[in-house]
């Protein structure tokens, strides 16, 4: 009988272990499809480039691949993605605009996430390295913005706007934040505009909410 309690508790705590750590974002690591899956990019200065690349890029360039350096053959570096090492990832030629362009907006319509609780503490974070050679110094590494609305007590716990030396591979950001409404919209742009380097991978976008009692 003993037994049969221990293994009931058992189960109901991996209940709520399961539900405590479902990624409440969809296609974080891009394996479903590109723009419009579980993201979206609506700025006139990001545009989307596929298969069979060219092999080369412009500012404001992107694709869902699992391969930086076919897109640009001169400058990218050959690498795999932050899941797997053989998935997808999302490349990004940094822009040369300024104002904020996103590159990355919550949600396949970019209307963020919805049902959260309000007061609560949630968890979003991302994977992030550079891909160009031309990177070699603050300048030239992308510099990650990011805008959550309808959120207060938002920090940074985890890595650094700065993307990292292509040595350093991938890079894990952690932000924290509390909602004022159940609705967030989360949304991420690239504050450097140079041409040179400027030019990077993410990977694994995941939100989190705190554990349950």
């Amino acid at each position: 009988m003993k037994k049969r309690y221990l293994f009931v508790i058992c189960a109901a705590l991996a209940h709520i272990v399961s539900i405590s750590g479902q990624n409440l974002l969809t296609n974080g690591d891009f394996e479903s499809g590109g723009n419009g899956v579980g993201f979206n990019i609506n700025s006139s200065f990001y545009n989307a480039i596929s298969q069979p690349f060219s092999g080369s890029t412009s500012p404001g360039n992107f694709a869902v691949t699992s391969n930086p350096q076919p897109m640009n053959t001169n400058f990218f570096i050959s690498g795999g993605d932050h899941t797997t090492g053989t998935g997808n990832m999302l490349v990004v030629d940094g822009t040369t605009t300024g104002g904020g362009q996103r590159f990355w907006r919550a949600g396949s319509n970019g209307g963020g996430i919805c049902g959260l609780t309000v007061g609560a503490t949630y968890t979003f974070s991302y994977w992030i390295k550079s891909v160009s050679i031309e990177v070699t110094n603050n300048n030239t590494r992308a510099n990650i913005g990011y805008h959550f609305n309808n959120a207060t007590n938002i920090s940074l716990i985890a890595g650094f706007a700065l993307a990292p030396l292509p040595d350093a591979g991938w890079q894990q950001v952690k932000y924290t934040f509390t909602p004022t409404n159940s609705c967030v919209n989360l949304e991420l742009w690239d504050n450097n505009t140079n041409d040179i380097g400027n030019d990077f991978a993410i990977d694994d976008f995941e939100l989190y909410a705190p554990p349950q009692p």
